[in-house]
């Protein structure tokens, strides 16, 4: 739009100049003729360019609304035949596919209007010259038949110019639709992994500490964390539990670096995170989340996360100490076992153990676990703590099972936002 449609916008308004001046030299009163017309013309677009811009926003929403209705019952078609409620959930489909269809028949129409008023416009400006400047020949007023055609050959000139310069005009504001959607994205804050200071590398030793750290998602959201202080010395085994919606989930993103604290400071080895260097901070920990996912690839492939020179010597240990090693090496292709759509083909804890295996491949020194052994049964969790432990990390689970709580050396309790230590 800024390379062609400004080299042609500039070429149409110096030719729509030029011609208007040649038609003015041979009849001023056929000139105004055109000149009016071109002004209702404007007058067209303009009136229509409020009611398309309108409907291309209507569009593009009931777009978007449908695609994600579609791709949610793509994801979610299990849970809708469980239910029973395919046809319900194909009719939601249909009908945000229907309001799609005819936001788009909207604009059709509004092209169809605007196209016969052009036409009518035009049509009767096209009339009117050719009467008028036919009585001018004919009448001897000075209007020759070749003056009449050379006055007809600028004046398509120039009105073909000057819409095309008028529709590009029109054509740009209507870029603002796309730049509104786009600047959420293109206006927003740089993420701090690429901002200075982010590649500084610093040995991890894995002692943490908050101190009156808060939180929230939206300047107009409550706070989810109210001046959380706690620390974790390195090595040390701690659990935090509470009761669901207390902030955990949101002390996990906190502590592993995804989102900064509204106020309060998070400390790595004694250093805030920007000064520790946060690349090399999340280089040296791992995680294992509730919304973790596996990806289309070997068994292999998604314990080294696609690693270009992935030691399988390293990767065989890591599932070893997730208790899948046995599980993978069972199956017919071993490690080579193609992964189904997002781990559709793995049950609930084989996928766990293949996250945690995901996360041990990288030798961490801090290890994080939101819920990470939730779909273990007692004794793959009892083989899983016991090769954790002999790591000597420093690790925080999240958790809620007893046994997972039992198993760490300190316990905090997290509700409404804050932390206590669990006297034991």
């Amino acid at each position: 739009m800024l390379i062609q449609g400004a080299i042609s916008s500039v070429v149409d308004g110096l030719m729509a100049l030029l011609t208007v001046s040649l038609m003015l030299f041979y009849s001023p009163a056929l000139t105004a003729i055109a000149v009016a017309a071109l002004a209702a013309y404007v007058l067209v677009r303009l009136v229509s360019f409020a009611l398309e811009r309108d409907a291309r926003a209507s569009a593009i929403v009931l777009h978007g609304k449908e695609q994600t209705t579609l791709i949610e019952s793509l994801r979610g078609i299990t849970t809708l035949r469980l239910f029973g409620r395919e046809v319900f959930r194909h009719a939601l489909w249909q009908s945000r596919l229907t309001d799609a269809v005819n936001a788009d028949l909207r604009i059709s129409r509004i092209g169809i209007w605007q196209g016969s008023a052009n036409g009518l416009i035009f049509g009767l400006e096209g009339i009117l010259t050719l009467w008028l400047g036919m009585r001018m020949v004919l009448t001897g007023a000075g209007f020759s038949v070749g003056m009449m055609l050379a006055y007809l050959a600028y004046k398509g000139q120039f009105l073909g110019r000057a819409a095309s310069l008028i529709d590009q005009g029109i054509a740009f504001r209507l870029l603002d639709l796309h730049l509104e959607r786009l600047s959420d994205i293109a206006l927003s804050p740089e993420d701090r992994c690429f901002a200075a200071g982010a590649e500084i590398e610093t040995p991890l030793v894995g002692s943490i500490a908050f101190k009156d750290v808060f939180y929230r998602y939206a300047p107009s959201e409550p706070l989810v964390l109210t001046g959380v202080t706690f620390s974790i010395a390195a090595g040390e085994h701690v659990a935090i539990t509470g009761p669901s919606g207390g902030g955990k989930s949101t002390l996990v993103k906190l502590l592993l670096g995804l989102v900064e604290p509204q106020d309060g400071t998070i400390l790595i080895d004694g250093m805030s995170i920007a000064r520790f260097g946060l690349r090399s901070y999340q280089a040296q920990i791992a995680a294992v989340l509730q919304d973790d996912t596996l990806f289309a690839g070997t068994l292999a492939d998604n314990v080294a996360l696609f690693d270009d020179l992935a030691d399988m010597d390293r990767v065989r240990a890591a599932a070893a100490a997730a208790a899948i090693d046995a599980d993978i090496m069972a199956m017919p292709m071993r490690y080579e076992t193609l992964v189904g759509d997002m781990g559709s083909t793995l049950s609930g804890g084989q996928k766990q153990r293949v996250f945690l295996a995901r996360a041990l491949y990288r030798q961490p020194r801090i290890l994080v676990m939101d819920e990470g052994t939730a779909h273990l049964d007692a004794e793959h969790e009892r083989q899983v703590n016991a090769a954790i432990a002999a790591m000597n990390i420093t690790r925080i689970v999240i958790a809620h099972r007893r046994e997972t709580i039992e198993a760490a050396s300190r316990v905090l309790i997290m509700s409404d936002g804050q932390t206590r230590e669990l006297e034991r």
